[in-house]
């Protein structure tokens, strides 16, 4: 029985990567507008930090389409961020230690080159993977300090599933990752 579902699930799978070779006549150019969230909540499992404010990522992309399958381009996003924590401080007058409450804002602007693979599709939806990986300007002010730095970063994100629908112009389109853009990251694209 289990290797009977194991292999009707290889012959769909199968299937929808083959219809995803037919050759539907799409528009070679695309450029798309996005929004992401949850970017706070995963630097939060990753830092440890307690972000009280985080703005949504705000991404402008565009994509050359190669192939049916594959199709490269680049991503310029930005973000912003408030981080609030605790930290331990020394009075060097009294020697008292004691709790202060450290703020830090964070503005990151990223370029990043990105690849995209359709691996289900048809003239009207479209289920994609996305990676892209490129150069972040991090501009971080500490409030309590009064200090400001500016450093180089490389940032990244992995959309493992992805789906557009939409006709041949304008396509609407959700995608579930990992990075810079969040978790979850929303758009519309507009194909010439």
């Amino acid at each position: 029985m289990y290797n009977k579902i194991s292999l009707l699930i290889i012959v769909l799978f199968t299937a929808l990567v083959a219809g995803a070779q037919n050759d539907v006549e799409m528009k070679k150019n695309e450029v798309s507008l996005s929004a992401g969230s949850l970017l706070g909540v995963m630097n939060w499992g990753l830092t440890g930090s307690d972000y009280d404010r985080f703005s949504p990522s705000v991404s402008l992309g565009y994509m050359r389409r190669l192939s049916p399958v594959w199709s490269v381009g680049a991503t310029i996003t930005y973000v912003h961020e408030n981080e609030q924590k605790e930290c331990m401080a020394i009075d060097f007058e009294t020697g008292d230690v004691g709790l202060y409450n450290k703020h830090d804002k964070y503005d990151y602007c990223n370029v990043m080159a990105t690849a995209k693979a359709s691996w289900a599709r048809h003239k009207t939806w479209n289920f994609y993977s996305r990676v892209g990986v490129g150069p972040s300007l991090v501009n971080r002010q500490d409030l309590y300090n009064d200090r400001k730095k500016v450093e180089c970063v490389v940032n990244y994100q992995l959309t493992p599933v992805a789906f557009e629908v939409g006709n041949d112009k304008v396509r609407g389109f959700a995608e579930l990752g990992f990075g810079l853009q969040g978790i979850l990251n929303v758009g519309i694209s507009h194909r010439f």
